[in-house]
């Protein structure tokens, strides 16, 4: 059976896939030992949610 990565596991693989450092192998270990990647496409998502808001927080500030 397929573990589940865990939290820290799951962290340094979407913030490697944002920046765009992944290397090959360990995209290929994130996807064959995962169960599935609805924890990666949750965990993007939320990045990308905390991404925009930290970015509207900054200008806000700014202006």
């Amino acid at each position: 059976m397929r573990k589940s990565p865990s939290v820290w596991q799951l962290i340094k693989a979407v913030l490697a896939g944002f920046m765009g450092v992944q290397t090959h192998s360990n995209y290929e270990q994130d996807f064959t030992e995962a169960s599935s990647v609805v924890p990666y496409v949750i965990a993007g998502i939320l990045f990308v949610i905390l991404l925009i808001a930290t970015i509207l927080s900054v200008v806000a500030w700014i202006l």
